[in-house]
């Protein structure tokens, strides 16, 4: 995805910024795959998807910031 914003661009991703975004992102994922967890509760094989994603944003992001970035 940088590649392809530098490239676009014609511009260098600021490593600075993306080192600020990544958690964030990853703590909009996890946050929107909980709560579309609860929504989806009558429709189990659904739950079962969202929660599994939410267990895989829950793990980077918890390894995003215990290595500081």
């Amino acid at each position: 995805l940088c590649g392809a914003v530098e490239s676009e661009t014609g511009r260098a991703v600021d490593p600075d910024l993306l080192a600020l975004l990544a958690p964030c992102y990853l703590a909009l994922q996890l946050g929107d795959h909980t709560l579309s967890t609860e929504i989806a509760a009558d429709q189990p094989a659904g739950a079962t998807r969202l929660r599994a994603a939410a267990a895989r944003y829950r793990e980077r992001l918890r390894n995003e910031l215990l290595s500081g970035g």
